[in-house]
């Protein structure tokens, strides 16, 4: 007669606290390098503006009228990402800059920056709620993915 013992495991995941901890204690998450390259203009050359267009990135829902477009981002598809921050919004544009999907945040978007061709790192932050919210565009649609929270900010 054989002894049968039944195990169940159960698979949790632990943060690692000292990462949690380099990140409180990081300014940021990176900076912009900005290099500059002169460029010889003759006295006599002169440029036009040819046009300055609006666009209404109204959606219905927006809690405040109008919109407080904090960031602008293109992405390589010609499709372009802007943070709505009055209305805790990131809106997706199409090539004629309309509105085609949106997508709710908890908090206000203040900056985008593209990490892949498909998704955006937003930071987001109010009072003492601060973070980078990760958004995803996956079949012409928003999707809210994974996001870092900063405490004591």
């Amino acid at each position: 007669m054989e002894n049968s013992v039944q195990v169940e495991r159960s698979p949790t995941f632990q943060t690692n606290s000292d990462v949690q901890k380099y990140l409180s204690n990081l300014s940021g998450l990176g900076k912009i390098l900005l290099s500059t390259k002169a460029l010889s203009l003759l006295s006599d050359q002169a440029f036009t503006v040819q046009g300055n267009y609006e666009y209404d990135v109204s959606v219905l829902g927006d809690s405040k009228k109008g919109s407080s477009i904090r960031a602008i981002c293109a992405l390589s598809d010609n499709q372009v990402l802007v943070a709505d921050h009055h209305n805790k919004r990131v809106k997706l544009l199409n090539n004629q800059y309309k509105v085609v999907g949106h997508c709710d945040l908890n908090a206000s978007p203040n900056s985008i920056c593209q990490i892949t061709p498909s998704e955006v790192a937003v930071s987001v932050g109010e009072d003492n709620s601060h973070g980078v919210q990760f958004v995803s565009v996956k079949g012409g649609q928003l999707v809210k993915d994974w996001k870092l929270q900063f405490q004591n900010f």
